[in-house]
């Protein structure tokens, strides 16, 4: 897979998109080593700690879990993904923000 399809689905993106192999792939720097940091951080977590129970197990996911999303949260916000996942963004912080206020005119 790694040796035949993703050259060739390189190649094939690369000309969909007009652009060359190794800008497509330099493109992909930022999620590459946030996504080499979150498995180093992973590996180290597995090392030190093996989890035995169903509730270890649930807490080792949301800790790695947690750690990607906070890795990632910087590049949801870059164009091109960032023109649609920020009016949705905004559109939750005023639903919350609305709850929470209602929340609090209640108490």
């Amino acid at each position: 897979v790694v040796l035949v399809g993703l050259p060739a689905n390189l190649t094939g993106l690369a000309s969909e998109m007009k652009t060359s192999v190794l800008q497509l792939i330099a493109s992909l720097w930022p999620w590459f080593w946030r996504f080499a940091l979150l498995v180093a951080l992973a590996v180290a977590l597995q090392q030190a700690w093996e989890p035995s129970t169903l509730v270890s197990i649930v807490a080792a996911s949301l800790v790695i879990g947690s750690a990607y999303a906070a890795l990632m949260y910087p590049l949801l916000l870059q164009d091109p993904l960032g023109m649609y996942v920020r009016p949705r963004l905004d559109a939750l912080r005023r639903i919350v923000l609305r709850d929470s206020a209602g929340a609090s005119a209640d108490e």
